[in-house]
């Protein structure tokens, strides 16, 4: 959000990221952010995990310290998550016979505008692994962060915002294995 004095607040850029959204219901969101609330730009991040994650059938009878149980269970996907990273994969993430998360299939970003139909897409994730060639920019503009106001007054060009997607991707590695340590530790505390 960025306050313009006279008029008060104005929301430049949302971003709405979905993982247990899937896009069609984040694109309602985009909707809601583009028309509700007059955005100018809102950034999708769409994430799919195949197949989708379930509990396993039974209890586990046979953890008597929970803490030590999911500091194991903690290593064992820090390991799995450094090995599937290296073969370029995000999961699956595998303990005590049960898959805790599935494989990244699919992480693309969008960007729609207010005053554009279709939006850029740049894929990250394709069929479980991540693209090779990811390019430096997707598609934002300094300006997009900017009132009017004062992007004249600051006088500078209106270039692409550039971004390090790899360095990005491998700090997803961080949410995915918190993910399935958060799934585990639910279902041994809830059982």
């Amino acid at each position: 959000m960025y306050g313009d004095h006279d008029k008060g607040p104005l929301l430049r850029v949302a971003i709405e990221v979905g993982f247990s959204e899937e896009h069609p219901g984040l694109r309602r969101d985009k909707d809601m952010w583009i028309k509700g609330r007059n955005a100018k730009v809102v950034i999708l991040l769409c994430l799919r995990e195949s197949p989708r994650f379930k509990n396993p059938e039974i209890a586990y009878d046979d953890i008597d310290d929970v803490n030590m149980e999911l500091a194991r269970m903690g290593q064992t996907v820090a390991k799995a998550g450094l090995r599937n990273l290296e073969q370029g994969a995000y999961g699956p993430m595998e303990y005590r016979n049960h898959r805790w998360f599935g494989k990244l299939e699919e992480a693309f970003i969008e960007i729609w505008r207010a005053d554009r139909k279709r939006p850029s897409r740049t894929v990250l994730i394709e069929n479980g692994r991540r693209k090779v060639h990811l390019p430096t920019t997707i598609g934002l503009k300094v300006g997009d962060f900017m009132s009017e106001a004062a992007w004249a007054a600051a006088d500078i060009p209106d270039s692409d915002v550039r971004l390090d997607l790899g360095r990005y991707l491998q700090s997803l590695l961080i949410p995915v294995e918190a993910t399935a340590v958060e799934r585990f530790a639910d279902f041994i505390v809830l059982s």
